[in-house]
């Protein structure tokens, strides 16, 4: 599994409606993308302008051909609600022996992050 992490930082005030449009108008639109499984949206608690989106694809090239094909048009739809441009990383999900259940992310040499669990 590959997961696409992106941080976004709204315009004052409007992370709740960001975390909206996404749910509302940027799901259906992943959804019927080859090898798209789930999209989470998490807004910050210790910073009320900071919005994280995940969304999990079967492979690391599903997700490649999302941000080639699909990406462009899904920012433009969030362009009205943003401070600043979107960062977008990627990992790639694994079965951790050492980690019990953990979470870990660190960053290749390519500049996307792995992530084992």
């Amino acid at each position: 599994m590959f997961t696409r992490v992106v941080e976004l930082v709204s315009k004052q005030g409007k992370a709740r409606e960001l975390s909206s449009t996404i749910n509302d108008k940027i799901v259906p639109i992943l959804k019927k993308q080859a090898g798209f499984e789930d999209e989470i949206v998490l807004v910050s608690d210790a910073d009320s302008n900071r919005v994280l989106a995940l969304s999990f694809w079967k492979t690391r090239e599903d997700a490649e051909r999302y941000q080639r094909k699909q990406y462009k048009s899904v920012r433009e739809t969030l362009e009205s609600v943003l401070e600043a441009e979107p960062d977008p990383g990627c990992h790639c999900l694994k079965k951790g022996r050492n980690l019990g259940g953990t979470i870990a992310f660190r960053r290749n040499q390519a500049g996307s992050h792995t992530n084992s669990t």
